[in-house]
């Protein structure tokens, strides 16, 4: 049992979402954003090194859009990251942990489920 994490992007050409954001941000903001990119990240917690590789491209990701990375260095970016606050609910971590308890039946429950950032 380990904690990950697991950053996912879009690969080029399905990078709808970041392309949407940038507009949007570039408008409302009169902002000249030239590239943006969109990541999405899980933090899992009690996992098995077999259902995470499992799951990586099952629940996290779709291998045929998605570009997952274990790594991601932010030295020099310029970034921020958009979570739910303590006590909201979050769909996307409750739907993996339902897709986890799919793929191993006899997984226990962790009171530290997934996040998505």
């Amino acid at each position: 049992m380990r904690d990950a994490r697991i950053f996912v992007e879009k690969k080029p050409g399905f990078q709808v979402e970041a392309e949407s954001l940038k507009a949007t941000l570039n408008q409302n903001f009169n902002l000249n954003i030239r590239s943006l990119r969109h990541l999405k990240v899980y933090d899992i917690f009690n996992i098995e090194e077999d259902l995470l590789a499992k799951a990586e491209s099952v629940v996290f990701s779709e291998p045929v859009t998605d570009d997952v990375f274990h790594e991601f260095p932010l030295d020099g970016l310029k970034y921020f990251a958009v979570e739910f606050l303590p006590g909201q609910f979050d769909q996307r971590a409750d739907s993996a942990m339902q897709c986890l308890k799919l793929l191993n039946p006899k997984r226990k429950r962790s009171s530290r489920a997934p996040t998505c950032l």
